[in-house]
């Protein structure tokens, strides 16, 4: 498919600005390294500058605008020398992320998505020590022995209401320990084109990100004779690959190509997908039934054989995204045509979610050839991904667009026709492509004077969401004075989270400090009150833990 070649280009000129970010970013990031060693503490000696990395304002503006206001607070009320680095967004979650997790505090935002509906993401896959690996969720670098055991026993009980007393104790261990704040959790703003759009199933509300997630893609209803979704896409792709895949928006593409066991519903309840059953019989065991009419995108059938290669393949090469929940598999076994048992090793209530509701199935006959070829299959770039499910793979012009298209045999077929994915340099540049027409969709969080001024056109509908994502400040727990428990509770206290919901969210938002929010109501705490923006309570926590100022009023560690 072609698009107009003056939307081409204009999207081009702002592509190439990414690049330029990325360039000079990584130019910067050689420079930190290289003089960025061990971090040594000088009892009663001057804290040393602390890196705190930000987004572009193009990318994520308000992001940009927090952490500037934080970095004057924290120079000019709590004494801290600050270094705020700009980075571009691929380059911002390599660096934290990567082997180095090389910064001191940063402003994330973790979307709504549809597996993080189960508390399992934000406690155990965020926290538990035996997460602090490259690319996996621990980036903090959380550990706690104590809080290991207690986050384990949210994953051993099917029964609900036991399960979530461990989950409300993994909540109050984290709110006094304070390994990330959490403060706000924002309304989701989207938008799209509703002359060309029908949604009669309301998918816009999906608890799994709205417009940008599955049920909306795959259920929007075309109203012209164009019937592909053009979605305004905020970066690059950075993988196809379902194995090294841990970001959001790669996720959402894969999820589209490759069909899973089960999805969760744009209600937050997992529903049957390429399984047509699944029964626990025990506590450790689980039988699975797929579909009778299942087929990958080459032709060739879907079968058990490709069920049980994918649990094994993907446990073997350690699957980013999925290594946490597969260790906790034994085995699978093939027990009859159809028929599949998953041996666990011990009880554990995520896997629906976690899992089977994740999870891409991969055709056999097209990785084991990958597992061949490639040292490790990880580093494949997967750049023409076969799957089965309702979307297959059409074409990628790196930088510029891609896009995939129905897959007409697909046992629960799509509304739209495909989807072309636009990519643009901003959200400003995506929201007016909107606007423009140039695009049907924004599938990212809009600003609030952007949500306004777009959805008081006609030809545009949205509406706020209140979800489970949040904003959090990380502390990099494995450098001094971030590794210390009364510094971060101090650093709580410095957020004005009330005013920022004021000044940048115009009211689209919500101040809490628990890592699963009150809009996820079955798992969430509801005993942990917001923490408030207090200075004097901040520095007074400092005082009581041994901190002290300098004649120049800059803060230094304790004595001893």
């Amino acid at each position: 498919m072609q698009i107009k070649q003056s939307v081409r280009k204009r999207r081009m000129v702002r592509v190439s600005l990414i690049g330029l970010t990325v360039l000079l970013t990584l130019s910067f990031m050689q420079v930190s390294l290289a003089a960025n060693g061990e971090r040594k503490v000088v009892p009663g000696g001057v804290i040393p500058e602390l890196t705190v990395l930000s987004l572009t304002p193009g990318y994520s503006p308000e992001r940009f605008e927090m952490t500037r206001r934080l970095e004057e607070i924290w120079e000019k009320e709590i004494g801290l020398k600050i270094n705020r680095v700009i980075m571009d967004y691929n380059a911002l979650m390599d660096r934290a992320l990567g082997p180095a997790h090389d910064f001191d505090m940063l402003i994330l935002h973790w979307g709504a998505t549809a597996v993080r509906t189960d508390p399992d993401v934000f406690i155990y896959q965020f926290h538990h020590s035996s997460m602090d690996r490259p690319f996996a969720y621990n980036v903090v670098g959380y550990h706690n022995p104590e809080f290991d055991k207690i986050a384990e026993k949210t994953r051993l009980y099917y029964d609900l209401e036991e399960r979530r007393k461990w989950v409300w104790k993994a909540q109050e261990m984290l709110y006094e320990e304070q390994p990330r704040t959490p403060f706000i959790f924002d309304e989701v703003l989207f938008c799209w084109n509703s002359d060309r759009w029908a949604d009669p199933n309301n998918y816009h509300k999906d608890i799994g990100m709205g417009v940008a997630g599955f049920w909306f893609q795959w259920g929007a209803v075309p109203k012209t004779k164009d019937n592909i979704l053009k979605l305004a896409y905020p970066r690059p792709l950075r993988t196809l690959n379902p194995l090294f895949a841990t970001q959001k928006f790669d996720l959402q593409v894969i999820r589209n190509i490759y069909d899973s066991l089960m999805r969760v519903g744009p209600d937050g309840k997992v529903r049957m997908w390429a399984a047509e059953d699944v029964k626990r019989i025990n506590d450790t065991t689980l039988e699975v039934v797929l579909r009778n009419d299942l087929k990958f995108h080459d032709g060739k059938p879907l079968t058990v054989e490709d069920v049980k290669f994918t649990f094994d393949f993907m446990k073997k090469w350690g699957a980013l995204n999925y290594y946490s929940a597969l260790k906790e598999v034994e085995s699978v076994e093939i027990v009859g045509d159809r028929k599949l048992r998953i041996n666990l090793k011990r009880p554990f209530a995520p896997i629906y979610v976690t899992v089977f509701a994740q999870m891409p199935i991969l055709p056999k006959h097209i990785w084991t050839e990958v597992e061949k070829k490639w040292d490790d299959p990880k580093n494949y770039p997967n750049e023409h991904p076969i799957g089965s499910g309702p979307y297959k793979w059409e074409y990628w012009e790196k930088g510029s667009e891609f896009m995939v298209k129905r897959f007409e045999e697909h046992f629960n077929p799509a509304k739209p026709g495909g989807l072309l994915y636009l990519i643009y340099g901003s959200t400003d540049a995506m929201v007016g492509a909107v606007e423009a027409k140039e695009a049907d969709a924004v599938i990212m969080y809009i600003q609030p004077f952007q949500f306004e001024r777009t959805t008081a056109l006609p030809y545009i509908s949205g509406e706020p969401l209140q979800l489970h994502g949040f904003y959090d400040l990380w502390y990099n727990c494995r450098r001094p004075p971030m590794s210390d428990k009364a510094f971060r509770n101090a650093i709580a206290r410095t957020i004005p989270a009330e005013q920022f919901i004021k000044d940048i969210f115009k009211g689209y938002g919500k101040h809490e400090s628990t890592v699963i929010g009150s809009a996820n109501k079955f798992w969430h705490n509801p005993n942990l009150p917001p923490i408030p923006f207090d200075l004097g309570e901040a520095k007074r926590i400092l005082k009581e833990a041994g901190y002290t100022w300098n004649d120049e009023g800059r803060l230094c560690y304790p004595q001893s």
